[in-house]
C-alpha cells in the first residue's frame, strides 16, 4: 500500500475515530458530573506522563530496520513488558499517596484499574509496528478504530448504569484488552512474543533520552491539572481538562488528518539531508489549518462550551480563549521536537523539555498562589510565549539560516490567518442578534466555507497536495 493508498484510507478512518472521540466527550461530559470525570483527569494527568517511558523508541526500531529478525522482535517485546509491567507496578504501589496528595481516594481506585491495561501495551505496539513496516495500513486501521469505538462507548454504557468517575478507566482497560487479542490475531506470521534479555541494554540507550524528554513535555502539559488537583478539587482540574481539551483536541485532529500530506514532504527532504527544508515546509503546509481553528476558539470559546457540553461546564467556557491563545504560541514552530532528534540534537531538546517544564511550573503555580485557581490558564499563557523563544534560539543557534526562512515562508500563512481573523469578528458581529438554537453550527459552517475560499483564492500549496494525494499521483 502506497501513501496515497493509505491516504484514502486515512480519509475514512481518521475522521471516523475523530467524530468517535468527539461524541464520546461530549457525551460522558453530560452524562457524568464534573466532580466524576476529574477523578479520572486527576489519575490521567499521572498516568499520561509515565506512560512516555513505555516505548522506548521500540516501534520505530521495528519499522526502520533494513531487516526486521527474531531477534529485533524478542528484544523489543522485552523492552515492552519491562516498562509496562514495571509502570504498572509502580502506578498500583503509589496509588494511595497520589490520591493522598490529591485528597480524594477515588482517585487510587482509578489508578489500579488504568495500570492493569499496562500489561496488554506489548502486544499492541509491537503487533501495529510491525504490520506498519509490512504496509498492512487496513489491519492497523482496524485495531485503532475498535480501541477508539470501545475506549468511547463503554465509559458511556456503564455510566448510563450508574457506575460513575469508575466508568472511565474500565472503558480504559476493557479496549486496551480488546485491542491485545486483536493484535495477537492480526500479526504476521513470523512475529512471535518471547523474552530475550540480549542486546536490550542498546534499545534502552537509543530510545531513553527520547523518552525522557517527551516525559518531560508530557509533565509540563500535564501540571497545571495536577497544581488544580493539589490546591483545588477535581471539578476545577475537570473545567481546566474540558477547557484545554477542546483546542487541543481539534489541533491533534486536524495534525492527524493532514499528516499523510505532510509525511511524504519531511521524508523526502529527509533522505535529500535537507532537514531544514523539511521542516520550514511542513511548518508552512501545516500552520493554516492547525491555527484557523484555535483563532476561532480564542473569539468563541465560551460559547463552543455552552453548545458542547452545557451550561454546567460553563466555568470551562471562560478559559478556553486564553488557551486557544497559548496553543497558537505552540504551534507557530510545530515539528520543532522532530528536527532536533532528527538532527541528533536529542540532549538539548530534554534540556528544553526540562527548562519548559520548570518555567510552566513556577509560572502557574505563583500566579494560582497570587490570584485564584482561574488565573493558572495566564500561566500558560506565560510559559508558551518563553517556550516559543526558546525554541527560535535554539534554532538560531543550531540551524544557520533557518529562522529568517521560516519567518519568509510565514508570510502567505500570517496573511490568510489575519484575514481570517477579521471574517471571524465581521461573522460574529453579524449573527450577534440572531437567536437561533444552531446559529453557532450555522457560523462554523460559514467560517468554514470563507476559510477554505482565502485558501483557494491564496493558492496554497497544501490545497494542490491534497488533490494530487487523492488522485493518486
Amino acid at each position: 500500500m502506497g501513501v496515497g493508498s493509505f491516504f484514502r484510507v486515512s480519509l475514512i478512518t481518521k475522521p471516523l475515530t475523530i467524530v468517535m472521540s468527539f461524541l464520546g466527550m461530549v457525551l460522558i461530559s453530560r452524562i457524568l458530573s464534573p466532580d466524576e470525570i476529574g477523578v479520572q483527569v486527576l489519575a490521567a494527568s499521572v498516568v499520561l506522563v509515565v506512560a512516555e517511558l513505555k516505548n522506548m523508541g521500540v516501534g520505530s526500531l521495528i519499522i526502520r530496520e533494513k531487516e526486521l529478525t527474531d531477534a529485533i522482535v524478542y528484544r523489543a517485546f522485552t523492552v515492552l513488558v519491562i516498562t509496562s509491567f514495571s509502570i504498572a507496578l509502580v502506578l498500583i504501589a503509589m496509588s494511595g499517596l497520589i490520591a493522598d496528595f490529591f485528597k480524594d481516594e477515588r482517585v487510587s481506585y482509578s489508578l489500579v484499574v488504568v495500570a492493569i491495561s499496562f500489561v496488554f501495551i506489548p502486544f499492541y505496539s509491537v503487533t501495529t509496528a510491525a504490520l506498519a513496516r509490512e504496509f498492512s495500513f487496513y489491519k492497523v486501521e482496524t485495531i485503532r478504530v475498535t480501541e477508539v469505538f470501545l475506549q468511547q462507548c463503554i465509559p458511556i454504557a456503564l455510566a448510563l448504569y450508574g457506575f460513575g468517575y469508575i466508568s472511565l478507566p474500565l472503558g480504559i482497560l476493557v479496549a486496551s484488552a480488546v485491542a491485545a487479542i486483536l493484535s495477537t490475531i492480526l500479526k504476521p506470521e513470523k512475529i512471535r512474543f518471547r523474552l530475550q534479555f540480549r542486546g536490550i541494554a542498546s534499545v534502552f540507550k537509543r530510545g531513553g533520552l527520547i523518552s525522557i524528554a517527551a516525559m518531560l513535555k508530557r509533565l509540563a502539559t500535564q501540571f497545571p491539572e495536577m497544581c488544580l488537583g493539589f490546591v483545588s478539587n477535581a471539578s476545577s482540574a475537570a473545567f481546566y481538562s474540558r477547557a484545554n481539551g477542546i483546542p487541543n483536541f481539534t489541533a491533534k485532529s486536524v495534525n492527524n488528518l493532514i499528516s499523510p500530506v505532510i509525511s511524504p514532504y519531511f521524508s523526502r527532504e529527509q533522505r535529500g539531508g535537507e532537514l531544514q527544508s523539511a521542516f520550514i515546509l511542513s511548518n508552512t503546509l501545516t500552520q493554516p489549518l492547525i491555527l484557523a481553528p484555535l483563532l476561532f476558539l480564542s473569539v468563541y470559546g465560551a460559547e463552543v462550551v455552552l453548545f458542547v457540553f452545557g451550561a454546567e461546564w460553563s466555568t470551562a467556557g471562560n478559559l478556553l480563549p486564553v488557551i486557544a491563545i497559548a496553543l497558537i504560541l505552540n504551534n507557530v514552530c510545530m515539528y520543532f521536537e522532530q528536527l532536533m532528534v532528527m538532527a541528533k540534537h536529542e540532549k538539548v531538546l530534554s534540556v528544553y523539555q526540562l527548562g519548559n517544564l520548570l518555567v510552566t511550573v513556577v509560572s502557574c503555580a505563583l500566579i494560582v498562589y497570587l490570584e485564584s485557581w482561574l488565573s493558572i490558564v495566564y500561566g500558560i499563557l506565560i510559559s508558551s510565549a518563553i517556550a516559543l523563544i526558546a525554541k527560535l534560539i535554539l534554532l538560531r543557534v543550531y540551524f544557520e539560516g533557518v529562522v529568517s526562512r521560516l519567518i519568509r515562508s510565514m508570510i502567505k500563512n500570517i496573511f490568510i490567518l489575519l484575514s481570517f481573523t477579521a471574517f471571524i469578528w465581521v461573522v460574529k458581529y453579524i449573527f450577534h442578534d440572531i437567536e437561533m438554537s444552531w446559529k453557532l453550527a450555522l457560523e462554523i459552517v460559514v467560517l468554514g466555507f470563507i476559510y477554505l475560499a482565502t485558501l483557494l483564492v491564496a493558492r496554497h500549496e497544501l490545497i494542490s497536495r491534497v488533490i494530487s494525494i487523492v488522485k493518486g499521483k
